[in-house]
């Protein structure tokens, strides 16, 4: 993934907090490994909430969205951007995802924008199917990927 991400110009966040400043604002971005319940976890979440104290924007990278279990009711971060879901995969009418994760209400399985406990969180659809035991199919949940406009509160 390095290599790749090097290859096209980026830089991979992983198990890291990296600051940037975008057109004046400053920004941290932290991201977790792919799984990762480990002790970076919790160092990554409490490291954006400190930096959250001040006027920087914060923003989470994790692959699952139930990383937002993780955080105490005082800890913040500006936005959590997730994946994992694949929208639920196989999405029927009037009855919504027939696979769902248990830690993150079903609403947020089908991904976009929603607030969790007062906290924004973006889950992509992504473009893939889940491997392994899954059925390679999707049904009713459009493959995507999301672009965020990240703008000033009024």
């Amino acid at each position: 993934m390095r290599d790749l991400a090097e290859a096209a110009g980026a830089h991979l966040v992983l198990d890291e907090v990296v600051e940037i400043e975008v057109r004046g604002q400053r920004v941290a971005i932290g991201g977790l490994a792919v799984g990762d319940k480990g002790p970076w976890r919790a160092r990554a979440i409490a490291e954006l909430d400190s930096r959250n104290q001040s006027d920087t924007l914060t923003i989470l990278l994790a692959h699952r969205p139930d990383v937002i279990n993780d955080m105490d009711d005082d800890q913040h971060v500006d936005l959590i951007v997730a994946g994992h879901t694949h929208g639920g995969q196989v999405v029927l009418p009037f009855l919504g995802p027939l696979v769902y994760y248990p830690e993150i209400p079903r609403s947020v399985t089908v991904g976009g924008l929603h607030e969790i406990d007062g906290r924004p969180i973006y889950v992509s659809t992504g473009a893939g199917v889940r491997s392994n035991t899954a059925p390679q199919v999707r049904f009713g949940s459009r493959p995507s990927i999301g672009f965020i406009d990240v703008v000033p509160a009024p």
